[in-house]
């Protein structure tokens, strides 16, 4: 009998993370990871920044870049995930 393995998932250059799928994202591995309000110049500004960095690491298998926004996205205050790892 033939054991079917399943397709690879390919790594993307850039997530876009969401509080549905953040704490999955980071359970494993190395990220960088840039929270962001879209209203922030400062963050606009980083954007092409942010998405070279995700090119550079795109071939990296250890290492992922990624985004969310903290205002839309994800609710600094009440995920569980940014209280155990950041505070």
């Amino acid at each position: 009998m033939e054991v079917s393995q399943l397709p690879a998932v390919e790594k993307l250059p850039l997530y876009d993370l969401t509080e549905e799928t953040f704490d999955d994202h980071i359970a494993t591995g190395q990220h960088f990871i840039e929270f962001y309000a879209p209203w922030c110049s400062h963050c606009k500004n980083l954007a092409p920044t942010w998405n070279d960095l995700a090119s550079i690491f795109s071939t990296d298998a250890t290492v992922t870049i990624a985004k969310v926004c903290a205002i839309l996205k994800l609710n600094c205050l009440d995920s569980k995930a940014l209280f155990i790892h950041f505070y």
